[in-house]
């Protein structure tokens, strides 16, 4: 399996063969993947600690229950992407989410900054991010079980509540 990645200050994309027949569970703890293209892979269960994934494309990519713990996203596009469980410790300015499936993933201490969260599922989502004000959420889905911090109005920003319940602030 082919990664491709860019090196700041080349022209050119790198290309690293991978000795495995998916990424599921791969640990890319620390590396520096500027402008990686994940896009369609399976990842799921894959470790992104530390990691530099800065203009990445991880577009429809199947990453469910992976851990982006101190990693920088910054202008990543994880549009259409499964990360349900995902954990969010990271820099995520100018990131975009959109139509991405995010339930139950966790963003607490996450920083955003025009971060696009449009029309994505947020059930169960721990939202607690630094400046989440400035985000996006226009048509994005949540529940009573997503945390937002306290006086942070989701349906001010355009998200909408689905089920019975009504969203709370994180205590």
């Amino acid at each position: 399996m082919k990664i491709s990645y860019y090196v700041p200050n080349e022209n050119n994309a790198l290309e690293v063969n991978v000795d495995a027949t998916t990424l599921e569970g791969f640990h890319f703890d620390g590396m520096n993947l500027h402008r990686v293209d994940l896009r369609n892979a399976f990842l799921n269960g894959a470790s992104f600690v530390a990691t530099d994934l800065r203009n990445a494309y991880l577009m429809d990519a199947d990453a469910i229950g992976c851990d982006f713990s101190n990693a920088s996203l910054v202008m990543a596009d994880l549009q259409r992407a499964k990360l349900r469980k995902s954990t969010f410790h990271c820099l995520l300015y100018y990131a975009n989410f959109d139509h991405a499936d995010l339930s139950g993933a966790d963003f607490s201490g996450a920083a955003v900054k025009d971060t696009h969260f449009e029309d994505c599922d947020l059930r169960g989502a721990i939202m607690l991010a630094e400046n989440l004000d400035s985000a996006h959420f226009a048509g994005a889905k949540f529940d009573k079980h997503t945390v937002w911090p306290e006086g942070f109005s989701p349906l001010e920003h355009g998200a909408i509540l689905i089920g019975d319940g009504k969203a709370h602030d994180a205590c």
